[in-house]
């Protein structure tokens, strides 16, 4: 008998809540239908924004390189510039130690000129006393006299 009872309330049941069920069952097939679509167009949106961002970081990535590029070789020009206005630089310097070192040689010469002649002078003054005779003085006297005469 139960078995009757459950094919009666099945009956029932198939006969009574088969519209409206089959009805929910569509209506959730047609939410979840609409929902689906939602989904995917929000993750086309979403894929769509990620492959945007992905080209500009790569974008980014092509420029940063270029300009690291541009000022690696920005760079080596000022570096080169810098290494040839040293050399000119040391190379001005060195002309000018070389000139004050030939003005130091040119003095020290002269100074070596002037000590030798004052040495001479010096020496000069004590022998040529010794040296001179009275002849001697009197011949330069006379010498002198013949150049006033002549004049």
């Amino acid at each position: 008998m139960k078995w009757v009872n459950f094919l009666i309330l099945a009956g029932v049941i198939y006969k009574y809540g088969h519209k409206p069920f089959s009805k929910f069952i569509k209506g959730q097939k047609e939410d979840l239908s609409i929902k689906i679509d939602e989904l995917e167009s929000e993750k086309a949106r979403v894929i769509g924004e990620i492959n945007a961002a992905q080209t500009h970081t790569e974008e980014n990535k092509q420029k940063l390189i270029e300009m690291k590029a541009r000022l690696i070789a920005q760079g080596e020009t000022r570096k080169q510039e810098i290494i040839d206005q040293a050399r000119n630089q040391s190379g001005i310097m060195i002309e000018a130690a070389r000139k004050k070192m030939e003005n130091r040689i040119i003095q020290a010469k002269e100074k070596l000129k002037m000590e030798l002649a004052d040495l001479a002078f010096e020496q000069a003054t004590q022998k040529l006393p010794q040296m001179i005779t009275d002849a001697d003085n009197q011949l330069f006297i006379d010498n002198y006299m013949r150049g006033m005469n002549v004049g």
